[in-house]
C-alpha cells in the first residue's frame, strides 16, 4: 500500500506538475506604502498591481490605476497603520508606524513661516505656454526665517500642501509653477536653501477650488527626518 502511495505521487508529478506544485503568492503591492504627515493627520499612499482593493485601517481606500491613498487620524506618539492589499481571496498587509509630531502648534522645528499675500488667477503664463488650472490658481507668497543654527532647505513641491475648509487637500502645482516662471522668476521658494538666521520671501501657487476662500498651508521639511514642520492660515479677501 505504502509503494502504491508513493507511485502514484511519482506519477502525479511527471504528468501534472503545475497541479501538484503549490502556486507562489503574487505580490499585490507594486510599491511600498508612505505616509504623509499633516499636524494631526496622516495621508497614506502607495500602489498596488492591476485590480487589486485596497484597506487602511480596515477602511476602503479609493483605489485608481493603481494609486491609492487614504486620511487617517493621528494620536499622539506612534500610530500603527496597517494597509491590506486584497485580490481573489489573498491578503497581504504593511504596518507603518507613523508620528504625530504636530497638532494644535502652528509649526515644529526652527523654520518659521508667515503669509504676505495671496492672489488669485485664472490664467498664468503668456500663449502658447500659459496654463489654465483646473478650478483657479492660488499664488501664496511666503516670509520664510531660519532660526537654527546650520542651513535648511526648503521642501521640494510635494513637501508644500494647501488645505481648504472641507479639507481637500491641492498639491503644489508645477504646471502652474512653469507658467509664472519658476526657472527665471525670483522667489520659487521649493528646493531653496536658507542659510542660518537669513530670512527670505518667495511664492508658491496651487491649483485649488474657486470657490473656497479660507486655506492652510502646510510646509514639511526633511520628511524623512520630520526635521520641521510650519502651518500658515491663509485667507482671500475680495481686496485681493
Amino acid at each position: 500500500m505504502k509503494a502504491r502511495i508513493i507511485l502514484l505521487c511519482l506519477l502525479c508529478l511527471f504528468l501534472f506538475p503545475a497541479a501538484c506544485t503549490p502556486t507562489p503568492a503574487v505580490e499585490l503591492f507594486a510599491s511600498s506604502p508612505q505616509a504623509t504627515v499633516l499636524g494631526a493627520r496622516a495621508i497614506i499612499s502607495g500602489r498596488v498591481m492591476p485590480g487589486v482593493q485596497v484597506q487602511v485601517n480596515g477602511r476602503d481606500a479609493a483605489v485608481k490605476s493603481g494609486a491609492y491613498a487614504a486620511t487617517v487620524d493621528l494620536a499622539w506618539g506612534s500610530n500603527p497603520v496597517i494597509v491590506t492589499a486584497e485580490q481573489d481571496g489573498q491578503q497581504q498587509s504593511r504596518t507603518l508606524f507613523v508620528e504625530r509630531y504636530a497638532a494644535e502648534q502652528d509649526q515644529v522645528g526652527e523654520m518659521y513661516l508667515r503669509l504676505i499675500s495671496v492672489e488669485q488667477a485664472e490664467t498664468l503664463g503668456e500663449p502658447p505656454l500659459d496654463e489654465m488650472p483646473s478650478g483657479v490658481f492660488v499664488i501664496v507668497t511666503l516670509e520664510v526665517e531660519n532660526r537654527s543654527a546650520g542651513t535648511a532647505r526648503m521642501p521640494t513641491p510635494g513637501g508644500f500642501k494647501l488645505e481648504d475648509a472641507g479639507s481637500r487637500l491641492y498639491a503644489m502645482s508645477e504646471r502652474g509653477a512653469f507658467a509664472r516662471r519658476w526657472d527665471t522668476e525670483p522667489g520659487y521658494l521649493p528646493g531653496r536653501e536658507v542659510a542660518a538666521g537669513q530670512t527670505i520671501r518667495g511664492w508658491v501657487v496651487f491649483d485649488a477650488s474657486a470657490t473656497a476662500t479660507d486655506f492652510t498651508l502646510h510646509a514639511r521639511g526633511n520628511p524623512e527626518q520630520n526635521e520641521w514642520y510650519a502651518r500658515v492660515a491663509v485667507t482671500i479677501t475680495d481686496e485681493e
